[in-house]
């Protein structure tokens, strides 16, 4: 089954090098995953956290779990893993239950609720009727509760691109939202240690070259580029589609 393009663009199938867990906090660990391309170690740190007891965690540390979670309970749908992800995505919504107890109107937590909701469709396309709209709702909450957190416009902007032409999907307004989110991101300094942040650039990116703009996507790439150097999928892949 083909994968929706934002679940294919959320991890890619990354090759890389293996960083040093014991001197770097877990949230910049998973920077350098990311930007290495190194989802074995990803994957190893999450089962990592996971031993620990999660109902003992502090309320920053269980949330950067399930956002690590998160990335890879995408990456693994990209490669069709459905029973993998799904082993993810059931310990992820028992993370974000926890957190939703803890801050039951934190737009950040509901954008992820909103997210984890969304997961469930391509495991199951049946659910795609109910699931959407449901999705949608706590991503409209997010909203309303904080128009300033950057997760709740980059889960907006996932609406919008997958959601269907005919229902009021577009690809012009998912790139509007992942444009607030990222300057959100650098007003409110979330660049340091957040893998969201050269994620969400390098998505933009690809939604240019998907309307025929090089020149932006460009632009994007090489900013990317100028703040992370080591950034494999921009460097070895995204800047040969527009040199």
């Amino acid at each position: 089954m083909e994968r929706p393009k934002s679940i294919l663009l959320i991890l890619l199938i990354f090759i890389g090098s293996v960083f040093n867990a014991s001197a770097q906090s877990s949230d910049c660990l998973f920077l350098n995953f990311y930007l290495g391309g190194d989802m074995s170690s990803w994957e190893q740190e999450v089962i990592k956290l996971n031993q620990k007891n999660y109902q003992s965690m502090s309320e920053s540390q269980l949330y950067e779990l399930t956002l690590a979670e998160y990335g890879l309970i995408g990456y693994l749908l990209g490669l069709d893993k459905d029973d993998e992800a799904e082993v993810y995505l059931n310990k992820a919504n028992q993370h974000i239950e926890r957190l939703l107890e803890l801050a039951p109107k934190k737009s950040a937590y509901l954008s992820m609720k909103a997210a984890l909701i969304a997961f469930e469709i391509p495991i199951s396309p049946y659910k795609a009727m109910y699931k959407g709209p449901e999705s949608l709702g706590y991503i409209e909450e997010a909203i309303e509760l904080d128009k300033e957190e950057p997760a709740a416009w980059i889960e907006m902007g996932n609406a919008n691109y997958h959601t269907p032409r005919i229902f009021g999907g577009s690809v012009s307004e998912a790139m509007e939202n992942y444009k607030l989110a990222i300057s959100l991101m650098e007003r409110q300094q979330k660049t340091t240690c957040n893998w969201l942040y050269p994620h969400t650039m390098a998505v933009l990116g690809t939604y240019f070259l998907e309307t025929g703009d090089k020149k932006n996507a460009k632009v994007l790439f090489e900013k990317c580029l100028n703040l992370f150097p080591n950034f494999k999928w921009v460097k070895e892949e995204l800047m040969r589609k527009v040199d």
